[in-house]
C-alpha cells in the first residue's frame, strides 16, 4: 500500500539533501543589505526575491529551475527550503510551518509545490473500498488537502502582506515507466480499470489522469479565485506538447496518455532534467516574464 509512498519519500529526501539555497545580495542580513540594495537601485535592477516550498518537485527541480532562472533573470535570488516526500499535512504542522513563516516574511514570490504526496499517502486507502468510485475518492483527498492548503496561504500572507504565491500543481505523470510505476498507479485508482469510470488502454490513463490532475483544476485554480495573493498558471501538457502530441498544448493535455517516457525519471512523478527545463520556461513565459519583466536573453 505505501510502496510508492516510502519510494517518493527516499527519493525526495535525497533530492532535498542535493538543494542548496540561495545567498544573492537581496537575502544578506538587512544591517548589511543597505549599501548592496543602494547600488543597485542606483543601476536600475530590481532584485526580487523567491522562495521555493513543498515536496520534492522543488528539491528535484531546484538546479533546473536556477539554471532557466539564471538565464532569464540573473539578479533574482532564490531561497529552496523545500523537502522530498513531505505534504501539506506537514507544511500546515510545526515545525515546518514556523519555518515557512520565518522565510516568507523576506520573500517576494512563493512557489509553493504539494499535493502530490498527500495522494498518494491518503488516496489508496480509500481506494480499496469497492464501494468507492475514482472521483468519491479524489473528492474525499481534496476535501482533506485543501483545508490544509488554505492554512499554509492564509499563513504566508499574515507573515508577509505583499508576497504572492504561484503554484501550479504538476504535469501529468510518467505511470507507464516500468517497473514501478504500473502497480503503483493501479494502487491509486484500481476502478479506472473498469466502467463506468475507466476502462483498458486509454481509458484507464484517461481515468486516472481526470482525478490526479485536480491538484491543479480543484485546487489551485480555486486558490487563486479565493485568494487576492495566489496566482496559477496551466502548465498540464507541457511534456506532451513539447514533443510534439497533436492531441496535447500546453495547458490542454492530453489525458488519454502519460507524459512522455523519456520526459519523465524512473520514479514515475519526477520529470528528468530536460523535462523539468521544458516546464520551467513555460513557467517563465507564462508567470516569471510577467512579474520579473523582460528576460536577459538577447532575442
Amino acid at each position: 500500500m505505501f510502496l510508492m509512498g516510502h519510494s517518493a519519500w527516499l527519493l525526495g529526501y535525497a533530492g532535498h539533501l542535493r538543494a542548496v539555497a540561495g545567498n544573492a545580495p537581496c537575502m544578506w542580513p538587512r544591517a548589511m543589505v543597505k549599501t548592496a540594495l543602494a547600488a543597485s537601485l542606483a543601476l536600475g535592477v530590481n532584485c526580487k526575491n523567491i522562495l521555493i516550498a513543498g515536496d520534492s518537485w522543488g528539491t528535484f527541480g531546484d538546479k533546473t529551475f536556477r539554471e532557466v532562472m539564471q538565464k532569464h533573470s540573473p539578479e533574482t535570488n532564490i531561497t529552496n527550503i523545500a523537502i522530498g516526500g513531505t505534504t501539506a499535512g506537514v507544511w500546515s504542522n510545526w515545525p515546518e510551518f514556523g519555518k515557512l513563516k520565518t522565510h516568507a516574511a523576506d520573500a517576494d514570490y512563493l512557489w509553493l509545490t504539494l499535493g502530490g504526496n498527500d495522494a498518494l499517502f491518503n488516496i489508496p486507502s480509500c481506494s480499496q473500498d469497492k464501494n468507492k468510485t475514482a472521483h468519491e475518492c479524489a473528492d474525499a483527498f481534496m476535501d482533506e488537502v485543501v483545508p490544509k492548503m488554505e492554512k499554509i496561504l492564509e499563513a504566508v500572507k499574515d507573515a508577509n502582506p505583499s508576497i504572492r504565491v504561484i503554484g501550479f500543481g504538476y504535469d501529468v505523470l510518467g505511470m507507464d515507466k516500468l517497473p514501478l510505476c504500473p502497480p503503483v498507479a493501479l494502487e491509486l485508482f484500481p476502478q479506472c480499470t473498469h466502467a463506468p469510470e475507466g476502462g483498458s488502454g486509454a481509458a484507464y490513463i484517461a481515468c486516472w489522469n481526470k482525478q490526479f490532475t485536480r491538484i491543479h483544476t480543484d485546487g489551485w485554480e480555486q486558490f487563486a479565485q479565493k485568494y487576492d495573493h495566489v496566482d496559477t498558471v496551466n502548465l498540464l501538457g507541457s511534456l506532451q506538447a513539447s514533443e510534439g502530441d497533436p492531441e496535447a498544448a500546453l495547458g490542454k493535455p492530453n489525458l488519454n496518455k502519460w507524459s512522455p517516457k523519456d520526459l519523465m525519471q524512473a520514479n514515475c512523478i519526477h520529470p528528468t532534467a530536460k523535462g523539468f527545463e521544458v516546464i520551467f520556461e513555460n513557467l517563465w513565459n507564462l508567470y516569471w516574464s510577467k512579474e520579473l519583466g523582460p528576460s536577459s536573453v538577447a532575442v
